[in-house]
């Protein structure tokens, strides 16, 4: 069986060409979201030579999921702008064919338009070139479009469930006990669907403590691993019992590519904080402090200098778990008990808070299909079970 995933959805700029530099920086905000591969963007200053681009415009403007009206007094003034491309933008919105999100960059007069309707990014529709800091402007609007990504792909997942329609190469359909053996039915009840369900349930109720815990070098998750990890002796009776129900497939499938990305997620998240200096200046801070021992012995010695990075990683795992279940590492958890406070400062920065949000929606809707799946699993094992008399446990 061939594994179909979600595609990256495709932006298209609707701007003037007044408003390029913001158009620039927009697009340099959403990069995070292009090396994920939520998203891919397109503007007319990506039309090749010698093609004609009207019909460039027109191609792309159909087919994004995501229209991005960059709105100033000069995108309203724009004839092509406002009665082309926001027009036909508006329709497939109301078709319910694309998003259409309006983002407003300078100060106009534009809340009786057709698109006054929408909510628009910034926050509260606040022009970007009235805040402060503009970075913190882009973030929220970076921040709102990985909300209407999310949206669009849970969107997507429902109707593959409620339609039965044939999606990545498989086909979601009732359930239906096939005629096999009642020794193969007692290995995919004992050998696969119990493991999983245990398991499962253990990632289920550590996502909704919000506890991604994951181990030193950075990248090695204990919370949450691939469904054939919880049953590696048994990986050919998981493909046999997957064969003969698709619709598990299928949510098998989505979840792969949502721990995917919710893992990518947190390593960038890692990462950035990682290389901010400011936590560096807080880890020296902590191991000149005589006031932090072990038993005595004061953190410098605790800590090996020739080990940094692997403590700043450490640090890390403290900030993005911000729980109480520590690090066995007692140098970790003594500068995360008393720098509390300016470690989560951290999170705050532009990129990290923005980081953040996407860690938080993916380990929503991952846990959202995690659950879907424990519910599938529960359904099929009972079925199973009243049909060819195998008892639900060893």
């Amino acid at each position: 069986m061939a594994e179909k995933t979600f595609c990256p959805l495709e932006l298209f700029y609707s701007y003037s060409h007044k408003d390029e530099e913001f158009r620039d920086t927009l697009e340099t905000h959403l990069i995070l979201l292009k090396r994920q591969s939520f998203i891919t963007g397109w503007h007319d200053r990506k039309i090749s030579g010698g093609k004609e681009w009207k019909d460039a415009i027109d191609e792309h403007l159909e087919s994004a999921d995501i229209i991005l009206l960059l709105i100033s007094v000069d995108f309203l003034a724009s004839d092509y702008c406002y009665d082309v491309e926001m027009k036909r933008a508006m329709e497939r919105h109301d078709a319910g064919t694309a998003r259409v999100v309006p983002i407003i960059l300078r100060t106009c007069y534009w809340k009786s338009s057709p698109f006054g309707k929408l909510q628009a990014l910034p926050k509260d529709g606040k022009p970007i070139k009235s805040w402060t800091d503009r970075d913190d402007a882009f973030t929220d609007v970076a921040a709102g479009i990985r909300k209407a990504v999310q949206e669009i792909n849970d969107n997507t997942l429902r109707q593959w469930k409620a339609s039965g329609e044939a999606k990545a190469d498989v086909l979601i359909e009732k359930p239906t006990a096939p005629d096999i053996g009642d020794r193969v039915v007692q290995s995919w009840i004992f050998d696969v669907i119990n493991p999983l369900l245990r398991n499962l349930e253990r990632e289920r109720e550590r996502l909704e403590q919000k506890k991604l815990t994951w181990e030193v070098p950075p990248g090695h998750f204990k919370s949450i691993r691939p469904i054939q990890e919880y049953i590696r002796p048994f990986t050919d009776t998981l493909s046999q019992l997957l064969q003969h129900y698709p619709f598990l497939a299928v949510i098998v499938v989505i979840r792969k590519e949502q721990m995917r990305h919710l893992l990518a997620a947190c390593i960038h998240l890692q990462d950035s904080i990682e290389k901010e200096e400011q936590l560096r200046k807080i880890y020296l801070q902590a191991k000149a402090d005589d006031s932090m021992t072990r038993q005595g012995e004061p953190l410098n010695k605790v800590f090996n200098i020739d080990s940094e990075q692997e403590h700043l990683a450490g640090i890390t795992q403290c900030i993005v778990n911000q729980s109480d279940e520590m690090p066995t590492h007692f140098g970790y958890y003594a500068v995360w008990n008393k720098y509390r406070d300016d470690l989560l400062a951290l999170l705050n920065l532009p990129l990290i808070r923005m980081q953040n949000e996407t860690v938080r929606s993916s380990a929503e809707s991952f846990l959202i299909t995690t659950q879907d799946l424990i519910q599938l699993l529960r359904e099929t094992r009972s079925q199973l079970s009243l049909k060819y008399n195998v008892p639900l446990k060893s």
